[in-house]
Order: structure tokens, then sequence, then C-alpha cells
């Protein structure tokens, strides 16, 4: 019975969601049963029912006949049985009640989590490429680019910016050195998040510099020019004004990347702004702890 309410709630679901999106784009969100997952289901459901169901017929049995030999000792040794087979409902009830009231507070907080930035008027968008050589560097960013100048043109669109976030593996993070020498074990203050950013990165997500300024686009923006939020730069200095400070990134040559990943090893960054924390992926928001990098062209 549930299994088709669910995937009607889920379709139906769906359709909303794809109705709500502008005519140029598409929702592409498979909501057909899994199989395995049902067979999985399925196979717990049936062994609990018989477990906790075969338990009382074979102390039923088993008290039914002894019950002679046992005389008056049955009735308190099946009493006994039966309390403790209800004390152990009971409990195992309340701990999924617990459980699934924890998830739901946690559910609720986390959508009703401040997350440093405006996102209620914001479309994510992360093109995807065939893996054919027919879809060389130059070929991707002119599709890229005609894809910024399509979505420019469309009715409502105020503000077009690219990034690149760090990804849920951790791989973009980078170990930071203060005293002007490449990161190390001995020459290292932290290993922070790290992440690639257009100028108008800022302003299009509605994230404010509480200090300093952004990236400018004016050619009098200082090279090598790097934003800190607000936790990276108590990490990094605390009780002082980073404003002006300098830094080097190291990354772990054992992470895998892609060949054409942008690493931030080599040159010194100057510190020139500070923004306010924004919330990502990690559940002890560790990832908050960022430093923004010019994106190049």
């Amino acid at each position: 019975l549930a299994l088709p309410v669910t995937w009607a709630i889920m379709h139906l679901a769906a359709t909303k969601a794809a109705e709500q999106l502008p005519a140029a784009f598409t929702l592409i969100l498979p909501v057909q049963p899994d199989v395995e997952v049902l067979a999985y289901v399925l196979g717990i459901s049936i062994l609990a029912g018989v477990l906790f169901g075969l338990a009382p017929a074979l102390t039923s049995s088993r008290d039914a006949l002894f019950s002679i030999t046992r005389g008056m000792g049955t009735s308190l040794v099946r009493n006994r049985l039966r309390h403790g087979l209800i004390a152990a409902q009971v409990a195992v009830s309340l701990t999924l009640m617990i459980a699934g009231g924890l998830l739901v507070r946690s559910a609720s907080q986390a959508l009703n989590m401040d997350t440093g930035y405006d996102g209620a008027r914001v479309i994510d968008v992360t093109p995807q490429f065939p893996e054919e050589r027919a879809y060389t560097a130059d070929r991707k960013a002119a599709l890229v680019g005609e894809l910024r100048s399509r979505l420019t043109a469309l009715p409502g669109v105020t503000a077009i910016t690219s990034a690149r976030a760090p990804n849920g593996g951790g791989a973009r993070r980078a170990a930071v050195s203060l005293t002007g020498e490449p990161p190390s074990p001995r020459a290292s203050r932290a290993t922070l998040y790290y992440t690639w950013v257009e100028a108008n990165y800022f302003d299009t997500l509605g994230i404010p510099l509480t200090r300093g300024q952004g990236f400018g686009a004016s050619s009098g923006q200082p090279a090598g020019a790097v934003v800190l939020s607000e936790s990276a730069a108590r990490r990094l200095w605390p009780g002082q004004d980073p404003i002006g400070q300098r830094l080097r990134l190291g990354t772990d040559p054992r992470v895998h990347r892609n060949t054409d990943e942008l690493r931030p090893d080599g040159p010194t960054w100057l510190v020139v702004g500070v923004a306010r924390d924004t919330r990502g992926a990690t559940m002890d928001g560790s990832d908050s702890q960022q430093i923004y990098l010019p994106l190049p062209q």
C-alpha cells in the first residue's frame, strides 16, 4: 500500500516542481521505485514479522506443553516473558520515536538555517560535457560563453557569475602558510577550503563584505588578491586586522584532481577583503572558513 502512495506523491511533487521552472529549463528527476530498495525493505519487514511473531508463538507452545509438570510456575514465567517482550517493544518504539523526532528537528533547523547568502532568486547551473575528444578546452569555453550570453538575455536575469566551489570530497582544500615559505608541516598555520569566484560573485549572491573590498574589475586591483571569510580571518589572524596580510597556499599532491583543475600553489596572495561567513555542505560548518580566489577568464 505504501509503495503506490509514495510513488504517486513523488510523481506529483516532481511535476509541481517542474511547473515552477522557467520555460528554458527542464527538470529530469526519476521517481520510479527502486527494485533493490523495495526488496531489501520487504525482506526486513518479513524477517521482523517472523521473529517478533514466532517468539511468542513458540513460548506459548512450550508453556502449553509443560503446563502440567510446571504447575503454577508456568504462569509466572509466561507473565515475565510477556512483560519482557512488551518492555522491549516499548523501548524500541521509544528509541525510533526519539530518532525520528531528532531527524525532523534537524531537517527543520537546516531549512531555516541562515546560509549567509541570498539564494531565493538564484539558480545554480553546472554544465557537463561528454567525455569525447571533440570537446576540447577551447570548445568548452566557447559553449559556456554562449550559455552565459543566452542566460543573460532571459527576462528577469539581473546578473550571472561563475565560481568553482569546493566539492564534498575535500579536494579543494589547501594548507596555509603565513611565513612567506611554501606550506609544509613546519610552516603551516591551517588547512582551509578555497573557492575560485568572479568579481561580481559577492554582489550576485548577496554576500556582504564586512571589511576591505572585493575583486575589482579595474586595472587598479592588486595582483594576487584574495578575500577571506570572517571565520577564516579569525583562524589565521586572531585579534588582528587581516587586510594587507599575505599568505601562501599549497595543495596535497596525493589528492586526485582533474588535469584542468586550477591550483592556488606558488604565488603569494594579498588579503584585500573579508566577507561574511556562508554555510556549505559540511555538518560541522568547517567549510565556512573560506579563501576566495579570483577566477581567471
